[in-house]
């Protein structure tokens, strides 16, 4: 092999590397407290649907700090990121009303249970996107991950409205397991 030949080999080469330990350090991406990833891993997973454990994996390399605490909220609430994809509406913004910040909601499906994801300060919600009109399938049970509280709802016309629970597993974001009933016969009339 020519000098010339080994040169231009070795030239790729470490272009190659180089573009590989940068595309690295572009995903190891620094947050500064669990909450910022916890969002970022919220957002990230219900609009594109990744695998939530490739992101935490690069997550926890550059934020070891964060590792116990992101262990903890997805050891509650991991269910509804894990194996999953984007539900038909990824995201929902429930204004600030003057007294109460806005609310982030994003939303995940598996086997026909939608998760809805609260990110911010909880309180009673009228989350627009499941209405009892559309195409949506009556709910069977509402459940909140990480509590055996039982949760007051009302799917109505304008949405479903969710009364906050009485006590939270985590300040951070919490989330919802909503069931639909399997079989139910529609009369054509909204309620």
């Amino acid at each position: 092999m020519s000098i010339k030949k080994f040169f231009v080999i070795a030239l790729f080469f470490l272009a190659f590397v180089t573009q590989s330990i940068a595309q690295v350090k572009k995903d190891l991406v620094k947050y500064a407290s669990a909450r910022d990833a916890i969002y970022a891993l919220i957002d990230t997973v219900s609009k594109s649907g990744i695998n939530s454990a490739d992101w935490l994996m690069k997550t926890k390399a550059a934020n070891k700090n964060l590792k116990a605490d992101l262990d903890n909220w997805m050891n509650i609430y991991g269910e509804a990121l894990t194996n999953v994809k984007p539900w038909t509406v990824s995201t929902e913004t429930i204004p600030d009303n003057g007294v109460n910040p806005a609310l982030h909601i994003n939303f995940t499906t598996k086997n026909g249970i939608v998760f809805v994801l609260v990110r911010g300060v909880m309180r009673d919600v009228l989350i627009k996107s499941l209405s009892v009109t559309g195409s949506l399938k009556p709910m069977e049970v509402i459940k909140m991950l990480g509590s055996e509280e039982r949760i007051s709802w009302e799917q109505q016309e304008h949405g479903l409205i969710l009364e906050k629970p009485e006590s939270l597993a985590s300040q951070d974001a919490i989330v919802f397991k909503i069931s639909f009933q399997e079989y139910y016969k529609s009369t054509g009339t909204v309620h």
